[in-house]
């Protein structure tokens, strides 16, 4: 195979448990000229939740590759069969947004391969992911979302390419109206 060079995405690093250092960051991926993957991920030392004021959405160059990964925290558990038979290990997601009213996280045509995964994702009254256009893989998140504004916990528009879950325990999402 060829070399593909030193540099095939742009990590942004979360190492605080801070709101503002996440909102921060999500403000550095947008707003970066790398070309690369918009690849986020997490090493805080602990359980971060993360309250939000508004909509995180992406405002970068469409077709762009989104990568938002909550596994990488040291302590995450994608959820599935334990280590005996017929038993089951719970998910232990460290990486909890939330956000009172209004779309969680808003992708406009994410790129091939971009992906969201291992997330605790709460809003209030709105939608906690939306993607319109692009490619977006939605793995292994707990969403919670209130279904009284009519609203879904995943909404994808004009997203024919895009997967929500799959036949594997690490890539199931819970969606939840709690």
């Amino acid at each position: 195979l060829p070399d593909a060079g030193a540099c095939e995405f742009s990590p942004f690093r979360i190492t605080s448990v801070a709101t503002a250092s996440f909102v921060t960051m999500w403000n550095n991926m947008n707003s970066s000229s790398f070309p690369g993957t918009k690849y986020m991920d997490f090493d805080m030392g602990g359980t971060a939740v993360f309250s939000i004021g508004t909509s995180l959405s992406n405002s970068a160059s469409p077709s762009v590759q989104w990568v938002v990964d909550g596994f990488t925290q040291d302590g995450s558990a994608v959820p599935g069969p334990g280590s005996t038979p017929g038993s089951f290990t719970p998910g232990n997601y460290l990486v909890n947004i939330n956000i009172a009213t209004g779309t969680l996280i808003n992708l406009n045509n994410p790129g091939i391969g971009s992906f969201l995964s291992g997330l605790w994702l709460d809003n209030g009254s709105g939608v906690g992911i939306s993607c319109t256009d692009g490619v977006l893989g939605i793995y292994g998140n707990h969403v919670i979302s209130s279904t009284a504004s009519g609203l879904n916990g995943i909404s994808l528009s004009g997203s024919l390419s895009s997967f929500i879950g799959g036949k594997y325990h690490y890539r199931r999402n819970v969606i939840s109206n709690q």
